[in-house]
């Protein structure tokens, strides 16, 4: 598939994700963008059992379409927030905890 081809097949898919009212995560549109066959699948399976321990080939993200770079920045972004956010009240509660001790009296 040619990358102008695969540039407007992600954003389709993510067009109509977004008009379905789901969100266009990048899962969903991969699983949107799944046009193999179930014979290829079923040798996916077969090779994916018979070489389990091999490495995962690595592609660069510059190497992708231009609409799934941004979705994988906005996933990633949106991940980060949520850390962020989880370590934030981690801390305010344990400024409280710290707080509370220090109020109570000595004995």
């Amino acid at each position: 598939m040619n990358q102008i081809r695969a540039k407007h097949t992600v954003t389709g898919i993510a067009g109509h994700l977004k008009n379905a009212g789901k969100r266009p995560a990048l899962r969903a549109v991969c699983a949107g963008m799944d046009i193999q066959g179930i014979s290829v699948t079923q040798q996916n399976i077969a090779l994916k059992e018979r070489f389990s321990h091999a490495r995962a080939i690595k592609t660069h993200i510059a190497d992708l379409p231009v609409d799934l770079q941004h979705l994988l920045a906005e996933e990633f972004e949106r991940e980060v927030m949520a850390f962020r956010a989880t370590l934030e009240s981690e801390y305010l509660e344990i400024k409280r905890d710290r707080d509370a001790r220090q109020e109570l009296p000595k004995a």
